[in-house]
């Protein structure tokens, strides 16, 4: 399991990333941040009922759990940690901008490179464009040739970004995929 260590504020958040693209996210840190009890809101009927609705057949296939142990997860040293969705529910029990983060912070985790290629590859389409308007220009300046030369050197730069973008999407899921070493 791959683990990240974000900070909120000053406070250390884990977010644990399994070999499926799953991931837990670390209760006892997110608590004490806020200094506030994870046994209260595990206790509550509304998580209760929450715990309950995710391990329906239908929106556990959803979320890829099998059982309770799948949500929720106490381990001695490290702390409790609970499935995304759950540490989601959580964070919004915890506070409202701590939620935002929580979300972002597992949204840019999860699917941050594969944003950043989608990004480089529209600037290069816009950027490709550009260069055959150049090129099809009856009267072309000296400005003209500077530009195109420019969009010449940002669209090596786009690709070798994604190309970055790629080898490191690809050694990240390599290590998604390696023995856990629990």
């Amino acid at each position: 399991m791959e683990t990240k260590i974000c900070i909120f504020k000053e406070n250390p958040i884990t977010f644990a990333l399994d070999k499926n693209n799953g991931m837990m996210v670390n209760a006892t840190e997110m608590a004490k941040a806020f200094d506030r009890d994870l046994y209260q809101f595990t206790k509550s009927e509304d998580t209760k009922k929450f715990i309950e609705a995710c391990q329906k057949p239908a929106n556990a296939g959803l979320l890829g759990i099998v059982n309770e142990s799948d949500l929720i997860i106490s381990r001695q040293k490290s702390g409790t940690y609970m499935h995304r969705v759950l540490a989601i529910k959580f964070a919004a029990w915890l506070n409202p901008d701590f939620e935002i983060w929580v979300y972002s912070t597992i949204e840019r985790i999860l699917f941050g490179k594969h944003a950043q290629r989608e990004e480089s590859l529209e600037r290069s389409l816009k950027f490709q464009n550009e260069s055959k308007q150049l090129k099809d220009k009856a009267d072309k300046t000296g400005e003209d040739f500077t530009r195109y030369l420019e969009l010449e050197r940002q669209l090596k730069y786009e690709k070798s970004l994604r190309k970055s973008l790629t080898a490191a999407a690809v050694t990240e899921m390599r290590s998604l995929f390696e023995e856990d070493e629990e």
